[in-house]
């Protein structure tokens, strides 16, 4: 598993330059116009965090882009696009530069793969949580999702040997805790520990 994650997060890592820098250069090639993309079950489970006090949409030959408001009051705005069947979205939260790349496409077989990555901006929350900048990688499967912090020096799970937790942004902008386990690897699905049931969603943060 190791090993395929880490073939997959430098195929997605490659996928995400390669859009990034067709984004920056203004490329024309994206068919996404205004329609929204199928997101992955990660985006789709965590949407019930996604503040919509504020929101528009808009669509032209940069691709559809939507403006909303964050849990946290901040400003995010999104830029969709879509090529050769990758589906790129650029968002920014708030007013400091933070930045977030996610590519989404299939791999090999059936696999849906996400990689998120967190650039610019402030390393400190809104109240002051430090935030973990490593990519967000998950595979999905038939319905069986594996996901991780890559560790961008190994190119492996990011793995304490001990469970721990990590503030990052999600897909909607919202600052959430993720957790993972002594493998590096999302929690997912039901689990009880220290006696209390927990429910997680693809990327590690508590749903129920």
């Amino acid at each position: 598993m190791k090993k395929k994650l880490l073939t997959l997060a430098l195929i997605a890592g490659l996928v995400l330059s390669s859009f990034s820098a067709s984004f920056a250069a203004g490329s024309s090639t994206n068919d996404r116009g205004s329609s929204s993309s199928s997101s992955s079950s990660s985006s789709d489970s965590d949407s019930s965090s996604s503040s919509s006090s504020s929101s528009s949409t808009s669509s032209g030959n940069s691709g559809a882009t939507s403006v909303s408001t964050n849990v946290s009051g901040q400003t995010v705005t999104k830029n969709e696009y879509s090529s050769n069947g990758v589906e790129m979205t650029v968002t920014t939260v708030g007013n400091d530069g933070t930045t977030l790349k996610e590519a989404e496409f299939m791999g090999s077989g059936t696999q849906h793969v996400m990689l998120r990555t967190t650039e610019g901006g402030s390393a400190v929350g809104p109240n002051g949580e430090a935030i973990n900048t490593s990519p967000i990688l998950v595979i999905t499967e038939n319905g069986v999702s594996v996901g991780c912090f890559v560790n961008p020096t190994t190119g492996l799970p990011l793995a304490t040997g001990q469970d721990a937790t990590y503030w990052a942004y999600d897909a909607h902008g919202n600052l959430v805790l993720h957790y993972v386990n002594a493998q590096g690897y999302f929690y997912t699905g039901t689990h009880i520990i220290n006696g209390v049931t927990m429910i997680f969603n693809d990327e590690g943060v508590l749903v129920g």
